[in-house]
């Protein structure tokens, strides 16, 4: 209800950017975080009652309604009632100023073996990006408060957008960024419903061991996604190409073992890799020279 205008506005461009060819998880960054989902997750009764505390002291009444109901199926279903549990910390906005986002240090620490990998990694995208970047639950993945996201007010165009998409997503983004700052001023909470999965935050990345490999490995093939492969998987590999040790273990399987075994995409049934048509599969050329071809350029905005 909150977001129930630009809510429609969004879907319909959406919608017709779906029809123009644009793929479904490009087009997605034009809709707010109010857009109704599902969500589906397990956890043992103990996890789900901190979680119910935690919800039900929060200051979304969306969330302290989810609380209300994890904490009533707990007790209906296993039983078991817990106390109340202050939290360490609460989300107080400020509704005057603007506090500086302290920025921690890249580093990446390596001894001799790939399970000594050590990451904090800085990395800039949308929130669309982040939500797939944290599926495969490899590394933590820390994002700013909403508030800083909210102040910056930058916006990921994804690549496949033609200009009439383009226009479509300034006309959006101007729109919820109005709102955002409106509801901000206010110390209203609900601003953060008129977030875009588009809209531009920072992040730090926290890895260990094997996982930043398998990081390297998975998210710089030429059929990631995108974002993920330029603001994280490419990056990051040629950070870890550095160690000479480690150069046989990372990057893509092109150029780590010689042959591709990245799927094609389930629509066209062809392998959208720009390296995959250059060498069918099996790079000859260096990793560098690998890696600069699966970059991808792409834009900011600030309505």
């Amino acid at each position: 209800k909150i977001v129930s205008n630009l809510g429609r506005i969004s879907f319909e461009a959406y919608e017709r950017a779906v029809n123009l060819g644009v793929p479904e998880q490009d087009a997605r960054y034009m809709l707010p975080e109010g857009t109704l989902t599902r969500m589906i997750f397990s956890a043992p009764p103990r996890y789900l009652a901190k979680l119910a505390n935690h919800l039900q002291n929060t200051s979304l009444p969306e969330l302290e309604k989810i609380g209300k109901g994890i904490n009533k199926l707990v007790q209906e279903k296993f039983g078991l009632e817990f106390p109340y549990e202050p939290l360490p910390s609460r989300w107080h906005l400020r509704v005057q100023g603007e506090d500086q986002i302290r920025d921690e240090e890249d580093s990446l620490d390596f001894w001799q073996t790939e399970h000594s990998i050590s990451l904090n990694m800085r990395v800039k995208g949308s929130l669309a990006m982040y939500a797939q970047l944290v599926r495969q639950r490899l590394n933590l993945c820390v994002i700013e408060p909403f508030e800083a996201i909210t102040r910056r007010g930058r916006f990921v165009i994804p690549p496949t957008f033609p200009e009439i998409v383009k226009r479509d997503y300034c006309q959006i983004a101007e729109e919820a960024r109005q709102k955002q700052i409106e509801l901000l001023q206010r110390g209203d909470m609900n601003f953060v419903y008129f977030l875009l999965l588009g809209q531009q935050a920072r992040a730090m990345i926290y890895g260990k061991g094997f996982q930043v490999i398998e990081t390297s490995r998975a998210r710089s093939e030429g059929v990631a996604q995108w974002e993920i492969r330029n603001a994280v998987g490419i990056p990051l590999t040629r950070r870890l190409a550095e160690h000479p040790d480690l150069r046989a273990q990372i990057g893509p399987d092109c150029w780590r073992i010689g042959k591709c075994f990245q799927p094609s995409t389930f629509k066209t049934k062809k392998n959208v890799c720009r390296a995959f048509a250059q060498s069918g599969g099996n790079w000859k050329g260096t990793l560098e020279e690998l890696l600069e071809i699966l970059s991808e350029r792409y834009e900011t905005f600030a309505p």
